[in-house]
């Protein structure tokens, strides 16, 4: 645990915007009663930068509250490469946090293909994934 010149210190280091969603996000959680003794707060990461940045800032918010708060990160791997997630692990483990990691097919195959003799639309469109929401045809 951080004592409370260990967290000051840390807080002198970040720049304006970081203490201003620090800060921000802290007010929120306790306005709110999600930040308060004893506390779970789930994360969902996908990897993008916004939700590593809210990664980050509930990080630091943990280490300034006078209380234990648990942070577990959240990931669903939607199996386009079964391995993607392990960054976020790596990442996990360097802040203290704990992770829950699923790994699906939900990517690669979002529904059953029901004729084989048609080829893909994500083929047809040059896009080459296969269950590309963008090519994937119409349904209904």
């Amino acid at each position: 645990m951080r004592t409370a010149n260990q967290s000051s210190r840390h807080l002198r280091d970040l720049t304006y915007a970081q203490k201003t969603c620090v800060a921000k996000a802290g007010k929120l959680m306790m306005h709110t009663g999600q930040l308060r003794p004893g506390a779970r707060v789930g994360v969902a990461v996908s990897g993008g930068v916004d939700s590593l940045a809210m990664l980050a800032t509930l990080a630091i918010r943990r280490r300034i509250v006078p209380f234990p708060v648990e942070i577990m990160l959240l990931h669903l791997n939607p199996g386009f490469d079964p391995t993607n997630h392990t960054p976020l692990l790596d990442l996990a483990a360097d802040m203290g946090i704990a992770a829950h990691i699923e790994v699906s097919d939900f990517g690669p195959e979002p529904f059953p293909r029901k004729t084989a003799s048609a080829p893909p639309a994500s083929t047809a469109l040059g896009c080459g994934a296969s269950g590309c929401s963008t090519c994937a045809p119409p349904t209904g």
